[in-house]
């Protein structure tokens, strides 16, 4: 039996762990414009059905972000990377933001809210600049990020990603949440498998194979990331979830 065919038959073995921007849903220009489409919705409502309630979500969207666009389609949330974090019973949990974070979100703008192309997306415990519009200022990004993560006295750190660098909260990662879901009904017992197409997606990639369970990369070499397998992209995996949804009813992986 194919892996993928193996983790859509066997639901009372796996629990489901899916990353948001690059791996469920497409990349867009700018960090709001991206689509969650009802389908999109209804499947993961299906899946969480058929995997007794085994399917979360680890973004480094913000939890209210995620509640605004996906509803109560999942109720296990690792949000802002694992500094906040929804259970299945519905419990939450968030990070202390540290001193350093308001004076980094002062300086972030100072510098850069009036560079054309530059988007700076404030989520609470962490500071997102994005740059896809405006390449030629990436290693200024990365650079002051990086330096103000120096100064903050170990309180914050610089996360890279695609064209976006993110001022952080030091705290729980995606790994650290992913365990926690892992200790906790309904996961506990069951093998993770962790779908996800960026660096910051790494922790959990490697959470995910220490438990016994699998890491699919999205759009990146498996090898590349210390993943076990690979989907070409977000629409191959909404299309592996829209068969774990059916039973693999739909004729076949895309």
């Amino acid at each position: 039996m194919h892996a993928f065919e193996e983790i859509i038959a066997r639901t009372d073995v796996f629990a489901l762990f899916f990353d948001i921007d690059g791996t469920l849903i497409d990349i867009a220009p700018r960090p709001d414009d991206v689509v969650v489409s009802e389908e999109l919705c209804r499947n993961l409502v299906r899946a969480r059905l058929r995997y007794d309630g085994a399917v979360a979500l680890l973004s480094g969207r913000s939890l209210s972000w995620i509640e605004q666009r996906f509803g109560d389609a999942v109720t296990a949330v690792g949000a802002l990377h694992g500094l906040e974090r929804r259970n299945a019973g519905g419990e939450c949990e968030r990070f202390p933001a540290p001193p350093a974070l308001a004076a980094a979100r002062e300086t972030v703008s100072a510098v850069f809210a009036m560079t054309p192309g530059i988007l700076i997306e404030d989520k609470g415990l962490s500071i997102a600049v994005h740059y896809r519009a405006a390449p030629e200022s990436a290693e200024t990004v990365r650079a002051l990020a990086e330096g103000l993560a120096r100064d903050s006295g170990g309180t914050l750190a610089a996360l890279p990603g695609k064209c976006v660098v993110e001022l952080r909260t030091v705290g729980p990662h995606k790994g650290n949440a992913l365990d926690a879901f892992m200790l906790e009904q309904p996961f506990v017992g069951r093998r993770p498998v962790f779908f996800g197409d960026d660096r910051t997606d790494e922790d959990a990639f490697a959470a995910a194979r220490a438990l016994n369970g699998i890491a699919v990369a999205v759009g990146r070499e498996p090898e590349e990331v210390g993943a076990d397998l690979y989907l070409d992209d977000p629409p191959a995996v909404r299309a592996f979830l829209a068969e774990a949804a059916s039973g693999g009813r739909l004729g076949g992986r895309a």
